[in-house]
């Protein structure tokens, strides 16, 4: 009867199978479906059929309905979702019994705990819980961020979009963007509760119920972000030994640029805490070989597909890392080995491909509807889309010669390229430290090779804008990532890839190398894959990377911190010290760069240089508060490059560069400039008059003008500003 009305049903929605209609309402047949499927999942809960016999005797109506939402658009939206469910159903019934196989084979393992370590552990993972939080919410309202807008108060207005499709079931609409930042949308759509983003769209007049809107909108995101550093810390001492694990916790938790993008409206303020876990997490599952950390890594795996599409990258990093795995191992494996070691590698590689994408299916309701999404946030993606093709089709030949010929071509392949096993191992360490030690010397002879500031400047456009090398955008995300660490994670990193490297060379390998010696890698690949899309590894867009270099980090400073403090003879001094002197210097650059995290420099930077051209609105908020307490500020015009500044201003304020606006002299009272717009104004305005020599609105003049009655220099940078210059005291208008 299921079947038969589950036919009958689509039959008739269907408008080419019209000759096959044969009634005039499908409402009995719809509540004829409804009462089957009730009285097969009353049997099953009441163990009258086993779950074998549900997916069995189910099945042909599943086959019936796959065809029948493919063909028919006019279906209740429970049929698609039947469709949905039944497969991660009956796909979580064949794990499951895969995985009881495993238990009955394998001896329990029993764990030992230092009870003493875990109380210094919960003490220093609450402190930092407590200083993230601490330091995130202060002066959270005061600030307007770039991009917020569209996920808040714009005419996008993506989060209270979402939720509204939700509560009226309009399913196929409840994808707030192309990202898709759809835990964007959820955890920062707590909020809702008590504030209307919509509210503020056509009349943003009061400043401040905007700034507490926003900080009701921001505030989720911190908690949950608070939340996760435990996390961390569980995840990261299933790799490393728990005193390494518990330093790069308290690395991540007190980090200025994670912290930052943390107090953002922004998918990357979720992305940097999801796919580095996942990732961890297979780490975890490496080491443990427990099938747990399967599921773990496919879940973090689908919140992070459900955050950004450039998760997709761990699919090819976790099929690599299956035999990457097997250089490190301690002896070679022959051909039966071989393929019952590929064997269960690619089924669980094949485990966490389900469980991330069935965390994606059952979170983000526009799939139901529109299955196509699902390849969209893999294959189809914009990240995976040029590799697609390649990556399918090896992963398609080793499955078939697994199949068909018991590993044999995958192990011949590999036992040659096992002779370069340790010129491979050493490749990626030596790459990533010489490529530290390069980058380190070109900023400090001030980059007469690469300019790597320009690459993150114009992230996506700077082969228009400046006159720079392909190359250089892979140096450039090495220039993001070590001058925007403090001077001590940067040497603990150091100190981390040489050890690696030694261990490597006498052989005397680690899972903890093992570890290390993936996340260079993932690094490593990260930046290629800019390099190859030529788009800038900005701050932002490589935030997921900086997780990973803490936990490598937090290695060194444990070898570090060990040498110095085991020779004293003090229990309390060998116990504490170490991660006492951690929290205490991590504090102090938290407390030096407040409020504004996100523009952090290492004191190791040149003064002449930024990390973070690319800014996200760091100090708008001041400089709005300087402008409106001037004389008259309501009456006042401005002009201002930053769009932030202008919904904050009380007065009239344009971001314009059109001509027509500025046909009318003095037509503004003062001009708002910013480093993080100076390059994509000046280059604009260069590009006009090399086109029109007569062009004479030269807005460029104005990043040169000495004459400002006000600037900020957020992270405490002189060439990172924001100014205010009366309209008076420079002429943009040429002669």
């Amino acid at each position: 009867m299921l079947l038969i009305s589950a036919v009958i049903i689509f039959v008739h929605k269907t408008p080419s199978f019209y000759k096959l209609h044969f009634v005039s309402s499908t409402i009995p047949y719809h509540i004829i479906f409804l009462i089957s499927f009730s009285i097969f999942f009353l049997l099953l809960l009441f163990k009258k059929i086993s779950l074998k016999d549900f997916f069995i005797l189910s099945a042909p109506t599943e086959i019936a309905l796959i065809y029948g939402t493919y063909v028919c658009d006019d279906l209740h939206y429970l049929f698609s979702l039947f469709v949905g469910l039944w497969i991660i159903a009956f796909g979580t019934y064949l794990i499951s019994e895969r995985h009881k196989k495993i238990n009955s084979t394998m001896p329990e393992k029993k764990s030992r705990k230092n009870k003493s370590f875990s109380a210094i552990a919960l003490f220093f993972i609450l402190a930092t819980c407590i200083i993230h939080f601490l330091f995130g919410i202060n002066n959270l309202k005061n600030e307007t961020y770039t991009d917020e807008r569209l996920w808040t108060y714009g005419s996008s207005n993506r989060i209270e979009k979402f939720w509204k499709n939700v509560a009226t079931r309009d399913w196929i609409n409840t994808r707030p963007s192309d990202k898709p930042g759809v835990t964007l949308a959820i955890i920062s759509g707590a909020g809702l509760i008590w504030e209307k983003p919509s509210d503020f769209f056509h009349n943003i007049s009061d400043n401040d119920a905007l700034l507490q809107m926003l900080f009701i909108m921001r505030l989720p995101l911190l908690i949950f972000g608070t939340l996760m550093i435990p996390v961390f810390y569980w995840v990261l001492q299933k790799i490393y030994e728990p005193k390494i694990a518990l330093i790069s916790t308290i690395l991540i938790g007190t980090s200025p640029i994670l912290l930052g993008m943390s107090r953002i409206i922004n998918p990357d303020a979720l992305i940097f805490i999801f796919m580095p876990l996942s990732l961890f997490s297979y780490l975890a599952y490496t080491k443990k070989d427990e099938q747990k950390w399967l599921y773990i890594t496919g879940i973090f795996l689908g919140l992070s597909l459900l955050t950004k599409y450039i998760s997709n990258l761990l699919f090819i990093f976790f099929f690599i890392s299956i035999f990457t795995q097997l250089l490190f191992a301690s002896k070679s494996l022959n051909k039966k080995e071989f393929h019952s070691f590929m064997a269960r590698k690619v089924v669980d590689f094949l485990i966490i491909i389900f469980v991330s994408i069935s965390t994606f299916y059952l979170l983000f309701p526009g799939v139901w509807l529109k299955a196509d999404r699902l390849l969209i946030a893999t294959i189809w993606s914009e990240a995976f889309l040029p590799v697609w093709k390649y990556f399918a089709t090896v992963l398609f030949l080793i499955i078939f010669d697994l199949a068909a010929f018991r590993s044999q071509a995958t192990f011949w392949l590999f036992s040659n390229i096992q002779k370069f096993k340790k010129i491979i191992l050493l490749s990626v360490p030596s790459l990533f430290l010489f490529s530290i030690f390069f980058v380190v010397a070109n900023t400090y002879t001030h980059m007469p090779i690469f300019n790597l500031e320009d690459v993150l400047t114009s992230p996506k456009s700077f082969t228009k804008t400046f006159n720079v090398d392909t190359l250089a955008v892979f140096f450039s995300g090495f220039y993001a990532l070590i001058f925007a660490v403090s001077p001590l994670i940067f040497l603990g990193a150091l100190l981390g890839i040489v050890n690696s490297i030694k261990d490597i060379i006498k052989e005397k390998i680690t899972f903890s190398t093992l570890a290390t010696w993936h996340l260079l890698l993932f690094v490593i690949v990260y930046y290629l894959g800019s390099t190859f899309s030529l788009v800038g590894p900005i701050i932002r867009y490589q935030i997921i990377v900086y997780p990973l270099f803490y936990a490598i980090a937090g290695i060194g400073i444990w070898m570090l911190l060990k040498k110095i403090f085991t020779r004293s003879k003090s229990k309390i001094l060998t116990k504490y010290a170490p991660f006492t002197l951690v929290f205490l210097l991590q504090f102090f650059v938290l407390w030096r760069v407040m409020p504004f995290f996100f523009s952090y420099n290492s004191p190791l930077l040149p003064n002449e240089y930024i990390v973070n051209p690319k800014d996200m609105g760091d100090g708008n908020y001041k400089t709005a508060e300087f402008l409106n307490s001037l004389p008259n500020a309501k009456k006042l015009s401005i002009w201002s490059d930053n769009n932030g500044i202008c919904t904050l201003f009380i007065g009239s304020c344009s971001n314009t560069n059109k001509v027509s606006d500025f046909s009318k002299k003095p037509h503004f009272d003062y001009y708002v400039i910013s480093r993080g717009r100076q390059s994509r104004m000046t280059s604009s305005i260069l590009e006009k008059v090399s086109a029109n020599p007569n062009y004479f609105l030269r807005l460029d003049r104005l990043y040169e003008s000495p004459d400002f009655i006000f600037e900020l220099t957020p992270g405490d940078r002189e060439n990172n500003f924001i100014r205010v210059i009366p309209s008076e005291r420079v002429n943009i208008y040429a002669k």
